[in-house]
């Protein structure tokens, strides 16, 4: 059975043609992914899901076309999905250490560094401010920041970075 021919039987909902589509792919798409994650468990829940969403999403392939490519590109987008994910864990983890080692610091030491953060932060242009008090003090998640401001969310997300960027580089003088 040729590509085109299980894209159609896939679309009509024929999980024996899904099967096969499987056994094909699996393996190609698999070491694909690994490219990318350097981690094969990662690159096969990567690719799981991209067949998970294929069969869910079957009513979009299109039809006398071969759904190696769109199978391709869903696993793909999964992959950044997930480096993207890991990137903001990263973040986190960082930013929960830098304030563990804050805690650990003398009362004097902190007192000094609560100043020298106000003052960055009031350095700051106000929309940067405002983004980085809704963010912090009030624990709005992007999402929520970009609807109550009305901007997008690679607007909040670049404000912060330019935040955290300045209050680590005053912090470094």
């Amino acid at each position: 059975m040729n590509d085109i021919s299980l894209a159609n039987a896939i679309y009509n909902g024929d999980s024996n043609a899904f099967k096969i589509f499987f056994k094909r792919y699996h393996k190609p798409l698999l070491a694909y992914i690994t490219t990318f994650t350097n981690d094969s468990k990662d690159a096969e829940d990567i690719v799981q899901q991209a067949f998970i969403t294929l069969w869910e999403e079957r009513k979009k392939l299109k039809k006398n076309v071969s759904s190696k490519s769109y199978l391709y590109k869903i696993a793909y987008n999964n992959y950044i999905s997930q480096y993207r994910k890991k990137k903001k864990h990263n973040t986190f983890i960082n930013e929960f250490k830098v304030l563990a080692l804050q805690e650990c610091l003398t009362e004097k030491d902190d007192d000094f560094r609560t100043k020298k953060l106000m003052s960055l932060v009031n350095s700051l242009p106000p929309r940067c401010q405002e983004i980085l008090k809704l963010s912090k003090q009030e624990n709005l998640k992007y999402k929520e920041i970009a609807e109550h401001l009305q901007i997008s969310l690679k607007t909040v997300d670049a404000q912060l970075q330019i935040a955290y960027k300045k209050i680590r580089e005053g912090f470094k003088n």
